[in-house]
């Protein structure tokens, strides 16, 4: 038996007093409120399958990627703590949310140097970075150069350096 008061034997009399407590005590109009434990019932299905919770995040990211997204909203989106959010994020897709952010991100504006009209800062705020440094330091972090240096390589057309320059590091 442990030593904790909280544990064993000890926790399940103590739950057992709050839910009796619980099941005296009278909701707003005078009925009893009963506990789930005391009447047998099973909690309500979930509303949503874990799939079907980390598709509308993904969803909510690719909507709102150009915004300031928080941590803190996605988990409010699919109706999770942070912490919780956090762990389940980074158990489904093996990196952290702000990992995912940051990378999905630098993807966008990898495909937006494409375009030879825009200049990088209004890349990196179409992309939801703070400003240019922001894009050039997260991108430098993950492609290995500046996307300058990647965008001379792709408009230059030339074939060999296409091939040379680095893809996304995981």
């Amino acid at each position: 038996m442990s030593s904790y008061p909280h544990h064993g034997q000890d926790a399940v009399a103590a739950a057992d007093e709050v839910l009796s407590l619980a099941s005296q005590h009278r909701a707003k109009d005078g009925s009893p409120v009963q506990s789930r434990r005391s009447s047998g019932r099973k909690s309500p299905p979930r509303r949503e399958s874990r799939v079907q919770r980390f598709e509308a995040v993904m969803e909510f990211i690719a909507a709102n990627l150009a915004s300031s997204l928080r941590i803190g909203d996605l988990a409010a989106h699919v109706n999770m703590s942070y912490g919780h959010f956090i762990k389940v994020f980074q158990c489904a897709t093996g990196e952290s949310p702000l990992a995912h952010l940051r990378r999905r991100r630098v993807e966008r504006a990898q495909q937006m140097l494409l375009q030879p009209d825009l200049s990088l800062a209004e890349i990196a705020l179409c992309c939801g970075f703070a400003d240019q440094s922001h894009l050039t330091k997260s991108f430098r972090r993950l492609v290995g150069c500046t996307p300058a240096v990647r965008r001379r390589a792709l408009l230059a057309g030339a074939g060999t350096a296409r091939k040379n320059l680095p893809s996304l590091r995981r």
